[in-house]
């Protein structure tokens, strides 16, 4: 019970709580890990596949603009 409301958590903000603990002691437990005991456990935080799509093009973008950016770079373009 929260000692100024005198109510208890709701139940999801517990389970959250729980889940961020879970996920960080199996987090630390993989850094231990050196005889690779332990698996890697399936996680997936994508829910929409055209959000991974959207992100791939963004950076597809991103590393466009880079190289744009680099081929005007002086140092490229070697005078003689």
């Amino acid at each position: 019970m929260s000692a100024e409301t005198g109510q208890r958590p709701s139940r999801g903000q517990d389970d959250g709580q729980r889940s961020r603990l879970g996920d960080f002691l199996v987090g630390a437990a993989l850094i231990f890990d050196f005889a690779g005991m332990l698996g890697w456990r399936s996680v997936s935080t994508v829910q929409n596949p055209t959000d991974a799509d959207a992100l791939a093009a963004d950076w597809d973008a991103v590393g466009g603009d880079l190289r744009w950016a680099m081929g005007r770079h002086p140092s490229n373009h070697p005078t003689q």
